[in-house]
């Protein structure tokens, strides 16, 4: 697409442009045709591409939707100077969706971007009302969007952006859960009621549509947002301020079209409407002009920390409020002054250098003169740095914390930003090597409670500085108990408060170390069982407790009560004594019980549950409705026979995909079906036996399994010396891969 780009003013070549979007159509089919994953996380089209490809883009979104994709984003971008008919979504393929089946494959949407898109109000609304976790939404430039109407107290949607639809007429909202609102487009209707939640607004008009006029439908709102960005064209409409304060303002934009005799001080009204404003954008559009800089007021700006300019020219229009946060913000730590023009950010033109860059970077120099510590002045120079924070941070959260933590010394914009990653991962390995290493000494408890008090300072300062609103992750696992039960349920507080999705806690012991383990408190159960309690907990999706003591009661809290939990680990609880998973409603897909000594009954009715995982005593298994499940690992301990664990799911054997059994030779002997597991593509035994033992029986369920591609044999034995005993002969198709490890 850059290729293609480049040559604005020149003739477009349309044999080119239709080779290349033969190519990226070839592309696109060939990797879903390979494609082997039973999960798409993310489906991203971008490309030139519209109505004359329409089945190959339906196919293309049919299959991402068929293998549960949650973030779609469709951007049919055109290419400069070129007009077509632009991809128009199928009444044919709408009308499939609506279908049981369809309705089906669209559950696991969370995300739907549709750019270049033409999509009327009843198809938006369709997915709006029919994807219960769609929480993002995005439209842009729809030409067939007449109006929308997000309303309804169980819509989960947190995130909508409508701009540049043309005909839009009216826009109706009232979604509970709404955090962030964006809209840019012609005048219309808008009804706001009942978004208690919403702390972000984008709102801007176009096509001689004054700002005033779209923002009085949410004026009362304005007083508890955090983040406000305003669209003005000076050259056809004037500065909208507040007459009143807006006391949690924490970031203020805006973006401003401006011709050479206009002057933005004005914006400064609004600015001193803001008395805890932390941060200031302006994204200028202007061809700039040389005239007298122009005097600017005195309005002490206590709190601001962080100015930037995107767009920047160097002339009266932009220097003279440049130098009005100079003189006027005490605390102001830095300031980024970005040439670029705000329409070419995060688009292919932003690399492009030209003289009005070069000329803009040299009037950088006039703004370091009245600075004394210049290096609060800021100049993106390589693309890393050009890329938005939100995107940075999302590159940090994919570090490990402490190396997150270090890139704080890159830049004094970097000081903070690994403070907002997502994922605290607050896993010590090297710590607890360093005891585990000393088997067979006595273990030094004064080491190891420094160790432990080392570990609980880290968390907690790390917990401090966290300026993130969300927290995607959140594992602990180290060697604590309930003497640090105070620290820990602290710890989980903080991060359901944030949202977290995947809660680990693991506490795991140093060897030769008894101590008394963690118990989940009632006091915090009793806590998130309140309102408030209730509303912190919706986000969870993965729950992972292992050395921690929770009873059945807890654990069916958390499994009826978090509509979104999907994975649920429990291990080595000594609390748990039954589970009982059933109901139409829950999403679990995978449950793993495993070492909880004193459990005695399972009951499981889940129609979502893909694996089960159970490693324990004998127990009351009851197990129906699964259709889904397609994962399975079971094996007794304690003497417990593996024929009394599976019997209860002999029935689900035929569907499954994976299946892994423990089995102790000592006790028990090698179980296999009385008939075929066509499914089965994997197969694993973890078996623990003397030398004597012979695995030559375990052919006997291979050969059950007349598809399966792959054999796993964990083995726990001594080393036994005998001769080899004769095996049987069993075609088995495909390949052998040989991995071997060696040990001194």
């Amino acid at each position: 697409m850059w290729n293609m780009l480049t040559k604005i003013g020149e003739d477009s070549n349309v044999s080119e442009i239709e080779e290349k979007r033969s190519r990226y159509i070839n592309w696109v089919d060939k990797v879903l045709e390979l494609h082997r994953g039973k999960f798409i996380n993310e489906f991203r089209l971008y490309f030139d591409l519209g109505d004359d490809q329409k089945s190959y883009i339906t196919n293309w979104i049919h299959a991402a939707l068929a293998k549960g994709v949650q973030k779609l984003e469709l951007n049919f971008d055109r290419f400069v100077g070129l007009l077509w008919k632009e991809y128009s979504f199928p009444i044919e393929f709408y009308n499939t969706l609506k279908s049981p089946c369809g309705l089906s494959i669209i559950k696991s949407l969370r995300s739907l971007s549709l750019r270049f898109v033409h999509v009327n109000a009843e198809i938006v609304e369709f997915f709006i009302y029919n994807c219960p976790h769609l929480e993002r939404l995005s439209v842009f430039g729809s030409e067939t969007l007449l109006s929308l109407k997000v309303a309804g107290s169980s819509i989960q949607l947190k995130h909508l952006d409508i701009n540049g639809c043309h005909f839009i007429k009216e826009v109706e909202i009232s979604a509970p859960s709404l955090l962030s609102f964006k809209y840019h487009g012609p005048q219309i209707k808008l009804h706001v009621e009942n978004i208690p939640l919403l702390i972000d607004v984008s709102i801007g008009g176009t096509y001689d549509v004054q700002l005033r006029n779209l923002i009085d439908p949410i004026i009362r709102y304005l007083p508890r947002l955090e983040t406000l960005e305003l669209l003005l064209d000076l050259t056809k409409d004037g500065i909208w301020f507040p007459t009143f304060e807006l006391p949690k303002l924490r970031h203020l934009i805006f973006k401003v079209d401006a011709n050479y005799h206009s002057s933005l001080l004005d914006l400064t009204r609004m600015i001193k409407a803001c008395p805890f404003l932390h941060k200031f954008t302006l994204k200028l559009i202007c061809g700039g002009c040389k005239r007298k800089l122009r005097e600017f007021p005195k309005c002490p700006l206590e709190h601001l920390k962080e100015v930037e300019f995107i767009g920047f020219i160097g002339h009266p229009i932009d220097l003279e409020l440049a130098f009005y946060f100079i003189e006027n913000a005490p605390m102001l730590e830095k300031m980024i002054v970005n040439p670029i023009c705000p329409y070419s950010v995060g688009t292919y033109f932003e690399f492009q250098d030209n003289k009005k860059k070069q000329a803009a970077r040299k009037r950088v120099e006039q703004l370091k003169k009245r600075v004394s510590n210049t290096e609060n002045i800021e100049l993106p120079e390589c693309c890393v740095s050009r890329l938005p924070d939100d995107i940075i941070v999302n590159i940090f959260s994919r570090l490990a914390l402490l190396e997150a933590a270090r890139t704080s010394v890159v830049s004094s914009r970097w000081r903070y930003l690994w403070t907002f990653t997502a994922n605290l991962d607050f896993h010590a390995p090297k710590t607890m090597w360093d005891i585990n290493t000393k088997i067979g000494e006595r273990p030094n408890e004064s080491e190891i409670e420094e160790k432990r008090s080392k570990y609980i300072n880290w968390v907690g300062k790390v917990l401090e500085l966290h300026r993130g609103r969300y927290i995607n992750e959140f594992r602990i696992h180290f060697d604590l108990g309930d003497n640090q039960k105070s620290y820990i349920t602290n710890w989980i507080h903080t991060a359901l408060a944030k949202g977290v999705q995947k809660l680990e806690l693991n506490f795991d012991r140093f060897v030769g170390i008894i101590w008394k383990e963690y118990r989940f408190p009632v006091e915090c159960y009793n806590t998130l069982k309140s309102p408030h309690g209730l509303s912190i907990i919706k986000s969870l999706r993965s729950i992972s407790l292992k050395f921690v003591d929770v009873n059945t009661e807890i654990v069916e809290f958390f499994i009826y009560n978090c509509p979104h939990l999907e994975r649920l680990s429990v291990f080595g609880s000594k609390t748990l004594l039954s589970l009982k998973v059933a109901g139409s409603s829950i999403q679990l897909k995978h449950l793993d019980i495993n070492c909880c000594r004193s459990i005695k009954e399972v009951e499981i009715s889940a129609p979502s549950l893909l694996s089960f995982k159970y490693h324990g005593p004998q127990i009351k298994l009851h197990v129906q409705n699964v259709p889904l499940l397609l994962d399975v690992s079971i094996g007794g301990r304690y003497g417990v026979q593996l024929r009394n664990l599976i019997d209860p799911i002999i029935l689900y054997l035929p569907q499954l995909e994976t299946l892994e059994l423990l089995l102790d030779l000592k006790k028990d002997r090698i179980q296999f079906p009385h008939f075929e597991l066509l499914k089965l593509r994997h197969l694993i035994f973890k078996v623990i036996a003397s030398d004597h033992h012979n695995l030559l029986d375990s052919t006997q369920i291979i050969k059950a399994c007349p598809f399966l591609h792959k054999f796993t044999l964990k083995l726990i034995c001594g080393d036994g010396k005998r001769e080899l005993r004769e095996f049987p002969k069993c075609p088995q198709g495909g390949g052998i891969h040989w991995i071997c490890w060696a040990s001194n």
